[in-house]
C-alpha cells in the first residue's frame, strides 16, 4: 500500500498509474491529471456524435465521401494544403538557418496571393506549375535574396527545379518584374 502524495489517501497497489517496469508512481490514477478521459457525446446508434451521419447535428467531423474530413484527399484544396505546408517549411528553415524575422515573415494569404498572381507558371521557366503532386513542375517558395529570410517582398513562386537550381543568389534576375 502507498500514500498518494496529492490527495493525501492510503491505497492499494493497484490504484496507482504503472510506468515502465515495475517501479509505480506515488500519485494515484484519480489525481493523475494524464489519466483523465475525454468523454465524447455518443449518440443512439452507440457512435460518436462528431462522427454520426444518422443523426440531426451529427457527423460534423465527417465528409460526403464518409470518411474523416481532416483525412479526406478528396475533399481537401490542394492549394491550402500546399500553402500550410510552404509556409510550416519556410519557418522552420528560416528558424534553423537563424534568418527568422516574425514581423516581416510570409504568412497563408501572402503565398495564396503570390500562387494566384503568379497564374500557376513559373517566375523563371514559365513552365506550368502544380501543387498536389511532388515532380519538378511542383510549386515552391523561391527566396529572391539568399542572405534574407522567407520575408514578405523577397519571395517568387517558381517551380521545384528552377528552385534547387539556383545556387549563392545567382538566379534569373531579369525574369522578375
Amino acid at each position: 500500500m502507498f500514500i498518494c502524495i496529492k490527495c493525501k489517501c492510503l491505497k492499494v497497489e493497484t490504484e496507482y498509474k504503472k510506468t515502465t517496469g515495475n517501479y509505480r508512481l506515488k500519485v494515484c490514477k484519480e489525481c493523475d491529471p494524464k489519466t483523465k478521459r475525454v468523454v465524447h457525446k455518443i449518440c443512439d446508434h452507440g457512435i460518436r456524435l462528431s462522427k454520426c451521419l444518422k443523426c440531426e447535428g451529427g457527423g460534423s467531423e465527417m465528409c460526403s465521401h464518409l470518411r474523416q474530413k481532416h483525412n479526406c484527399r478528396e475533399c481537401r484544396d490542394p492549394v491550402k494544403i500546399r500553402v500550410k505546408h510552404m509556409v510550416f517549411t519556410s519557418r522552420q528553415s528560416d528558424i534553423k538557418k537563424g534568418r527568422y524575422d516574425a514581423d516581416k515573415f510570409i504568412d497563408r494569404e501572402y503565398v495564396e496571393n503570390l500562387i494566384k498572381e503568379s497564374e500557376m507558371i513559373c517566375t523563371y521557366c514559365g513552365c506550368d506549375m502544380i501543387l498536389d503532386q511532388f515532380s519538378s513542375n511542383l510549386a515552391t517558395i523561391d527566396r529572391i535574396d539568399n542572405t534574407q529570410g522567407h520575408n514578405k517582398g523577397n519571395v517568387c513562386i517558381s517551380c521545384f527545379k528552377c528552385n534547387i537550381s539556383q545556387v549563392n543568389n545567382q538566379i534569373l534576375a531579369p525574369f522578375i518584374s
